[in-house]
């Protein structure tokens, strides 16, 4: 969609929204035309993203289990095959999820239960050579570290072993059970992030007002952050940005499976689809965009679509998996740090200027 076009669908939304807006005996405006533009947001946002993806998720996690089941069964080469295609289906699904995390969601730190990076394999490896039984409830009550997305990568891809011998591997039946374990605890974890978005729902949609609380500054926030991750961790520490420069292949996301670009781009599109807001063919596809072209700032707008491109390209132009180029194509990957630094800035300072929006601070160290 054209900025023109978008202009007019704003026009006449506004237009709409001047001849329902309730008012006092007094003519005092009880309803801002604002507010109802940022609640057209929230709703947009909500039901045409946050909640297919939620859903899609959780059966995307009944899937990983059931093929994990048919692995453990059946311990061979096109089985484990089948598990990697589908644990990739369900982390990049994830890295579309990983965007909204506010409210209930936020308060109960089961993001973290989902997709905690990097894994702690002492612990995992102990409790595999342990005697504690394992089951879903084991799982359950471990550390964020030790379960989740990144604990399956873990137990199924390894870059210092083939196929063969990860196969060998999983001839502990204690490995097959945590395998097993963890992908029964995901499919409940999934489920009830599913449930608390669900029953977030009204909330969510009716904080149109401004400031700290509204629901247009906390997106902007999870914007901010998902970035900053990226920039600072995902990238920055594989880099070695923060331990003087010396690169760090193995601190990569994903590095085991060599997805970590992957995963890196389905967290752009999700960025991309929470900034513009068109999830689908809806013609009140309300996104941030539309707020700086009715502020006059189409220039910005402009700057931060064109930089979200550059992000992809940049992405694009590393030929080998993110672990392995930050030694082989050292300056793409530096280039990749520049680029989604410039579309923080962009957000962080210049969008958050117009909107009036509050930005918090969060630690993004990864740890």
């Amino acid at each position: 969609m054209t900025v023109f076009q978008k202009s007019i669908i704003v026009l006449i939304t506004l237009s709409l929204a001047a001849l329902i807006i309730p008012s006092c005996s007094d003519g005092t405006v009880v309803y801002s035309e604002l507010d109802y533009y940022r609640e057209g947001q929230l709703k947009n946002t909500f039901r045409n993203e946050i909640a297919p993806l939620h859903a899609l998720f959780a059966g995307e996690c009944a899937k990983l289990s059931n093929v994990s089941i048919t692995f453990t069964n059946q311990l061979n080469e096109e089985n484990l095959i089948k598990l990697r295609k589908q644990w990739l289906e369900t982390i990049l699904v994830w890295k579309r999820c990983e965007l909204y995390n506010q409210g209930p969601v936020e308060q109960s730190f089961i993001h973290n239960s989902i997709d905690k990076w990097p894994v702690n394999a002492t612990t995992i490896e102990t409790a595999i050579n342990g005697e504690d039984i394992i089951d879903k409830s084991y799982i359950a009550s471990r550390g964020s570290n030790a379960k989740g997305l990144a604990a399956i990568e873990y137990l199924i891809f390894n870059q210092e072993k083939n196929t063969s011998e990860v196969l060998n591997d999983f001839s502990n039946s204690r490995r097959l059970d945590y395998l097993s374990s963890l992908s029964e605890n995901l499919v409940e974890v999934s489920e009830s992030t599913n449930s608390m978005w669900t029953g977030y729902q009204n909330e969510f949609e009716t904080q149109a007002g401004g400031g700290l609380e509204g629901g247009q500054n906390k997106l902007i926030n999870n914007l901010i952050n998902l970035l900053e991750e990226i920039v600072q961790t995902k990238v920055g520490k594989v880099l070695g940005n923060s331990n003087g420069g010396t690169p760090m292949p193995s601190l990569a996301e994903g590095y085991n499976s060599a997805a970590s670009l992957q995963m890196i781009k389905a967290n752009l599109k999700t960025i991309e689809r929470c900034y513009t807001g068109e999830f689908s063919q809806a013609p009140f596809r309300v996104g941030f965009d539309e707020f700086l072209i009715q502020s006059e700032s189409i220039a910005l707008n402009e700057r931060i679509l064109n930089q979200i491109q550059s992000c992809y390209e940049s992405i694009d132009k590393i030929q080998n998996e993110l672990g392995s180029a930050v030694i082989s194509e050292n300056q793409q990957v530096v280039a990749l740090y520049d680029t989604f630094g410039e579309l923080l800035i962009l957000l962080k300072v210049d969008l958050a200027n117009v909107l009036g929006s509050t930005i918090t601070f969060t630690d993004n160290d990864g740890d």
